[in-house]
């Protein structure tokens, strides 16, 4: 696991270049690097639920995550056949991309476990402070779970 402490920009010249950035965070897990992906104003929608999970919450949830002890690796793929299109405003943009999360466990014996490919819907932007910077402002992501319930660590008290 990563123990960098100051992270390193989303740099590149194509908005599609922050997919690298997403799946590089999570496979050295490297806590700093995925926070500075996610805009200030960050927002995460499941599915049609219109209530968004905070940035300072997807941010908790991905902390544990990279983290956890059980957790002996993490391979975040990125499917083939993304699209990128223009966003509404000026130096914005829509990834329609389908993500992959397989973790290797530690718990009760080895367990690798391959997680259902994620439909997502990124908006980027580059970042007000840094030109040159890309960061996300939404990520909407599709629920492929049974009964469309949250995912476990983003359920609210009394939830599914």
């Amino acid at each position: 696991m990563s123990s960098s402490a100051i992270a390193e920009p989303c740099l590149g010249e194509q908005p599609a270049d922050i997919l690298d950035c997403v799946a590089t965070a999570y496979e050295s897990r490297n806590f700093a690097d995925y926070a500075d992906l996610l805009a200030p104003d960050f927002e995460l929608y499941f599915g049609d639920d219109p209530e968004p999970v905070t940035r300072e919450k997807e941010l908790e949830v991905a902390q544990k995550l990279f983290t956890d002890d059980a957790v002996e690796s993490m391979d975040l793929q990125v499917l083939e056949g993304f699209t990128v299109r223009d966003g509404t405003d000026p130096m914005t943009w829509e990834i329609d991309v389908r993500f992959q999360l397989d973790l290797d466990l530690s718990k009760e014996g080895q367990q690798h476990v391959s997680g259902q490919p994620d439909s997502c819907v990124l908006h980027i932007r580059r970042a007000a402070n840094r030109q040159d910077r890309l960061e996300i402002y939404r990520w909407w992501q599709a629920v492929s779970r049974p009964g469309g319930a949250f995912p476990q660590p983003y359920r609210k008290a009394g939830s599914r």
